[in-house]
């Protein structure tokens, strides 16, 4: 084997790991298939690079022209796989290129076996010039020469495909015009070599394996550049995402300090008398110790005035109190989350709601010890308000027997429940999937914002918690189920 033989299959070589990686990376993307075909006409090349260095050693016409026709069996792979890879890479069809590329390659196959028209069998020694070799060939006849030459026409056709589309694809225009120009001029001077025009190399598989290697590098570089500007754009859309739960959060906290303020309203009035009471009797006793004051010489002066005083501070702490949980009720910011001891926002909202209660509705509790839950106790007391309000309207007002709310706690390990329980009429079947809908109520003009659940089921899902219905003709039960602050302390370990 002399050098330019060696060399051939050397470049026959890099044929073959350039349809070998494109062929992966098309297993591997599939949506990439610029490098199928790159790997086909890669697949191509290699068998002609092997009848080309097999050339290189020919001893007799027979052999020259069985080694020609190898190569143009090999080159139809070839020419269908550029065709193929220049439509997928620029998104565009060749149209009538594609089959006229590949005919004026098919058509030399027949052509070379008619005599006197393709190769003559008459001996001829070519030399290359460059390695100091020479080998036997066949004579190749004029009508053969010019149909190789005609192949150029197409060939320089894909060449100002690429002109015309390549502004619009994400691939350098410089190296992609070079590469295939290069491709181009080495087809047509491998075409002069085997016309016996000019003495030198056969270098169509260089410029086959410059132009696919360009092809190469430019389209992993363009997946490359596409990964980064998709986690660029990831970045963003996560900024965005945030930036649009931000609002969405701030927007759910307008809207369920909208329906607190609107409950606290509706509290106000049932609480006066909670005000007023105390008031009462620190009005009196303001009166007794004013008659104190008038006969200072009273033996039971002392004992009397520190029995006022404290009756006085229980009076005003209630107020404090009553005044405290209406506040806290009232104001917007969230708070921290922290341990919430959900009996105490039970006891707490009571406090509040047992007013709104009419006379002949029992108000009654069943609260097991329970672990503790991490929130806002606010909002968890918004929760049970407007749950237990929900409960007071759920009974028919004046029904004979009156009515029973029960709040209920327990504890199931993992996960703290709360439970409250009517005995009213419970839920229609056709109103039942509407009443977490916003807006949607069933209760008459003053006694309702169709806020409530809507916001409740938004609250409890901000504490991961879950709210499911059951109801009956008989009543319904709203179980709201909250994770333990110990499930999660040990989680979060």
């Amino acid at each position: 084997m002399n050098t330019a033989s060696l060399l051939t299959v050397m470049l026959g070589v890099v044929a073959l790991c350039i349809a070998a990686f494109n062929g992966l990376f098309f297993f591997l993307r599939r949506q990439e298939r610029a490098h199928l075909w790159l790997a086909v006409a890669a697949a191509g090349m290699v068998p002609a690079a092997g009848f080309t260095a097999a050339l290189y050693t020919s001893t007799g016409p027979w052999e020259a022209a069985l080694y020609r026709q190898g190569s143009l069996f090999s080159l139809l792979v070839l020419a269908w796989g550029i065709a193929r890879f220049s439509e997928a890479l620029l998104e565009a069809p060749l149209g009538w290129v594609r089959p006229a590329l590949v005919a004026s390659i098919a058509v030399l196959i027949p052509v070379a076996l008619l005599p006197g028209v393709g190769n003559t069998l008459e001996p001829v020694l070519r030399t290359v010039p460059l390695f100091d070799i020479s080998y036997i060939d066949t004579v190749i006849a004029g009508p053969n020469a010019a149909i190789a030459f005609l192949a150029l026409l197409p060939i320089g056709l894909i060449v100002r495909h690429y002109q015309r589309h390549l502004p619009h694809v994400d691939v350098p225009t410089g190296p992609v015009l070079v590469a295939t120009l290069f491709w181009a001029a080495c087809a047509g001077f491998e075409i002069a070599v085997g016309s016996g025009l000019v003495d030198g190399p056969f270098v169509l598989v260089l410029g086959y394996d410059v132009f696919a290697c360009t092809f190469t590098g430019l389209l992993v570089g363009r997946i490359t550049r596409s990964r980064a500007l998709s986690r660029e754009a990831s970045e963003e859309l996560q900024v965005l995402a945030e930036a649009r739960l931000e609002a969405i959060r701030q927007r759910e906290l307008q809207l369920a300090h909208g329906d607190r303020l609107a409950t606290v309203g509706t509290l106000a009035a049932g609480v006066a008398h909670e005000i007023n009471n105390p008031l009462a009797f620190v009005s009196a006793n303001l009166n007794q110790l004013e008659e104190l004051a008038k006969d200072p010489n009273e033996k039971d002066a002392p004992a009397l005035f520190q029995e006022i005083l404290l009756e006085t501070r229980e009076g005003l702490t209630r107020i404090s109190s009553t005044v405290s949980g209406l506040v806290a009720m009232a104001q917007r910011e969230e708070g921290a989350a922290h341990a919430v001891d959900l009996e105490n926002v039970v006891e707490s909202v009571l406090r509040l709601a047992r007013h709104q209660v009419p006379d002949d509705v029992v108000l009654r509790t069943d609260l097991d010890p329970a672990a503790p839950v991490i929130g806002d106790e606010r909002l968890l007391g918004q929760v049970v308000l407007n749950l237990v309000v929900n409960a007071i309207h759920a009974i028919p007002e004046k029904r004979s027997g009156g009515g029973q709310i029960t709040l209920r706690i327990r504890d199931h390990g993992e996960r703290v429940e709360l439970a409250v329980i009517d005995d009213g009429t419970g839920i229609p079947d056709d109103v039942l999937p509407q009443i977490f809908d916003s807006f949607f109520t069933t209760k008459e003009p003053g006694r309702g914002t169709g806020l409530g659940l809507p916001v409740t089921r938004q609250l409890i899902a901000r504490h991961g918690g879950t709210i499911e219905v059951e109801t009956n003709p008989k009543g319904t039960c709203m179980r709201v189920s909250l994770p333990a602050a110990l499930r999660r302390t040990v989680s979060a370990r």
